[in-house]
């Protein structure tokens, strides 16, 4: 069986390289999901691409930046099951944006 593990070395750099553009797409879905009426639908898919990006992150082995997928995820969750149900939470914004931060989001 072939080594796999150079296959595994350019995947990694791959998604290492996509990383801060799939991170600043999150960081505008939350942006977005604070200004108004589209939220619910912002909120839903910033919450979807954290939970996406919390496997995948950790899956390349960026197990730090899937901690913080999974605490925006998280916050993010109750509201987006709020607005299912037809009603609006609030997620707890510092804490997002502390996670973007450290994930290295501007703005």
């Amino acid at each position: 069986m072939a080594d796999l593990e150079p296959q595994m070395r350019a995947l990694r750099e791959s998604y290492r390289t996509r990383l801060p553009g799939l991170v600043a797409e999150l960081a505008a879905l939350v942006h977005e999901a604070r200004r108004g009426p589209e939220a619910r639908r912002a909120i839903h898919a910033a919450r979807c691409l954290a939970h996406r990006l919390k496997g995948t992150a950790g899956s390349y082995g960026f197990e730090a930046a899937s901690a913080e997928f999974a605490v925006i995820e998280a916050v993010l969750a109750p509201a987006d099951a709020a607005a299912e149900a037809g009603g609006l939470g609030v997620p707890d914004w510092r804490v997002v944006e502390g996670a973007l931060k450290r994930l290295g989001a501007t703005g």
